[in-house]
């Protein structure tokens, strides 16, 4: 893992955690119109499309490439309820290539609050980013990584129940070839931070496959603001309940050899 902006921080023990990600818990907040799990469901979730990459991408956090200029910002996260938007901007970006999903965050962050240096820490403790990813078409099983400014990851796979809430998460579970690295720029009220991240098709993708063009998977990203008082928790489609742990609310990642039209939500 390469961090910018922080010292480099020996590599810790691999942690088995039994605690939930911050999606997990409801952190105080107030749910909004769906007062039950399976009534989340519905047809207006985002779209994302994912163009194809022409040329290889260093994962340096720079974001300097040509193909990242060529994919579709997306801009309007919103907190959990659907309503309210964050305090601070959050930009985000996909790309892909025969090997990796390629994901790019840009958090615009005055405060930055980040403790945890170990492998699969708990790091939504700390200021941080979240994709939950599901290749196979069934939204209700699905990987999820979390990495935190100093470039500390976390990653684990979900499943839930075919009916209800419970669910089984294994922290045990490591990406290999995972790789990600993280920027920090600027001051005060325009200090950001940058994360650039390679998923390799081969532990994420879809029976261990690069994607077809036109393939379509499930998906949600977040982040999480400490920054802010009370702490907010915001959403590329919005979960609705309080928790990120909601895949009826997943948006769609659509895999395309370029933009063919406008995502939406």
């Amino acid at each position: 893992m390469k961090a910018a902006g922080f010292a480099p921080f020996s590599a810790g023990v691999l942690l088995l955690l039994t605690c939930l990600s911050a999606g997990a818990q409801s952190h105080g907040l107030k749910k909004g119109s769906c007062e039950t799990f399976e009534s989340c469901s519905v047809d207006k979730n985002p779209r994302y499309q994912c163009v194809k990459a022409a040329a290889p991408i260093t994962v340096d956090g720079r974001l300097d490439e040509p193909a990242w200029s060529r994919t579709e910002v997306f801009r309007d996260f919103r907190l959990t309820n659907g309503e309210v938007r964050p305090t601070y901007p959050t930009e985000f970006r996909a790309c892909w290539d025969s090997k990796y999903l390629y994901l790019a965050f840009v958090c615009t962050d005055p405060r930055i609050v980040a403790k945890h240096t170990t492998r699969d820490a708990t790091v939504y403790e700390d200021d941080c980013v979240e994709a939950f990813l599901s290749s196979d078409g069934y939204p209700k099983r699905y990987f999820e990584f979390e990495f935190n400014p100093r470039n500390t990851q976390m990653d684990a796979s979900v499943v839930f129940a075919k009916t209800g809430q419970e669910k089984t998460v294994d922290y045990g579970w490591n990406c290999a070839g995972l790789d990600s690295a993280t920027r920090v720029e600027g001051k005060g009220a325009t200090q950001q931070w940058t994360i650039e991240i390679a998923l390799p098709f081969s532990e994420i993708g879809r029976k261990h496959k690069t994607p077809a063009v036109g393939e379509e998977w499930r998906a949600n990203f977040y982040r999480i603001e400490y920054a802010t008082r009370p702490e907010e928790f915001i959403c590329w489609s919005p979960t609705i309940l309080p928790s990120f742990h909601t895949p009826e609310r997943f948006g769609k990642l659509l895999f395309m050899e370029k933009r063919a039209m406008k995502h939406g939500r």
